[in-house]
């Protein structure tokens, strides 16, 4: 007679054996994937198959499957971030190494992923609402994410000295429920910059309201310095409001520089320039460069437009801007319709739109093909000066 022990441990054999030809063809997946495999999975156990740390090489690998498992049965896949320290061991001392991992989530499905020693959590990374459930891909610091008040995040700003840092994760509205905004990307641009947007205005910041008529807050978790820290402050709150910043109104003359590290306010200064030569809108681009030095900073987004009938075709020219914005040098192409392969419909009508953020200010500049053009003869030498001046701080491709 077949008894129940026997079934069960039948059906155990079943799913271990339908587990491990599952796992001869994982599909491979990456970390922004990875964030809708676990959101999906509802923190049911995962079965990890495999996971090995190293170079991939036999006697430069160890196998660390046994740890992972402990968090797994959680519905945790433990990612450490720094990969040595959490597995006590340097299979390949000198040499990069990877973390590769076979796993399967509750309804058997089998999937791989190589994770970077130096990994990133992306400033875009798919996290959910809750503190809880953003646990799901565990990074050690987060669990250790230190909260700190207004006058704690002006002293730590001031020890980074507006180095470039990361922005974790970002949320405003009625936290813990599904009334809040993801504002990671938003904040994060400015942190490229080493300045922290905390803005005052939630709803100005995200030009929506996650949950009206509710008392609303706004949480951000940061990285500096290998250390993870929490911040959370209520809608419409007000800079007089910490004490620090306060005292050292009456005691410090840097207070204005010091101030700079911490936004408040995202406001949009626009900078437009015709076809010829303007030189009001170019003395101020050149005061806005030399203010900014060189300092890399980002390019938000750019395109060329073009009209075609009753729309408006773009092309995007952001990633190539940011590789000369990784410079500090801002780059304004003056042939928009070659910079961009000869593509349009149209020899001409070419308009270049470029948003980019210097100093904690974002700016939006629209100018149309070859600006650079002189219209009066008068207006030379002033040009001639101009170009001068901005010349180490601008390409002209």
């Amino acid at each position: 007679m077949i008894s129940t022990r026997h079934i069960v441990c039948g059906l155990l054999l079943l799913c271990n054996a339908n587990l491990l030809r599952a796992a001869k063809n994982p599909t491979r997946t990456s970390l922004y994937g990875l964030g809708n495999i676990l959101k999906k999975n509802e923190k049911k156990p995962l079965t990890i198959v495999k996971a090995v740390y190293g170079t991939g090489a036999d006697k430069q690998s160890v196998d660390v499957t046994a740890l992972l498992a402990r968090k797994a049965v959680q519905g945790v896949l433990y990612i450490p971030q720094n990969m040595k320290t959490a597995f006590k061991v340097d299979p390949a001392p000198e040499k990069a190494k990877n973390l590769d991992i076979i796993f399967a989530t509750a309804d058997q499905k089998t999937y791989a992923i190589t994770v970077d020693e130096a990994w990133q959590v992306p400033a875009w990374y798919n996290f959910a609402h809750d503190e809880t459930a953003q646990v799901m891909v565990v990074r050690d610091p987060y669990l250790q994410a230190k909260k700190c008040s207004l006058d704690d995040l002006m002293v730590i700003l001031e020890a980074n000295n507006k180095k470039p840092f990361k922005v974790i994760n970002g949320q405003y509205g009625k936290l813990n429920t599904q009334k809040t905004v993801d504002i990671t990307r938003n904040l994060d641009l400015y942190a490229r910059t080493g300045i922290f947007m905390l803005p005052e205005n939630g709803v100005d910041f995200c030009q929506k309201d996650p949950a009206p008529e509710a008392d609303k807050k706004i949480q951000i978790i940061f990285e500096i310095t290998d250390q993870w820290y929490q911040v959370q402050v209520s809608d419409q709150w007000t800079i007089p409001n910490t004490r620090a910043l306060e005292e050292r109104v009456m005691t410090d003359d840097n207070i204005k520089a010091r101030r700079n590290l911490l936004v408040t306010r995202a406001v949009t200064h626009n900078i437009t320039f015709l076809k010829a030569f303007q030189p009001g809108h170019m003395n101020r681009l050149k005061n806005i460069l030399q203010n900014n030095n060189n300092v890399p900073f980002v390019i938000v987004n750019a395109f060329v437009t073009q009209p075609y009938f009753e729309t408006m075709i773009q092309y995007d020219i952001t990633a190539a801007l940011q590789v000369q914005a990784d410079a500090g040098l801002l780059c304004l192409p003056q042939n928009l319709r070659a910079f961009i392969g000869d593509q349009g419909t149209l020899p001409y009508m070419y308009v270049a739109k470029i948003l980019f953020i210097m100093n904690g200010t974002t700016y939006n500049l629209c100018y149309r093909n070859a600006f650079l053009s002189v219209s009066a003869q008068q207006h030379q030498k002033q040009f001639d000066n101009m170009m001068d001046d901005i010349a180490p701080y601008i390409c002209f491709p």
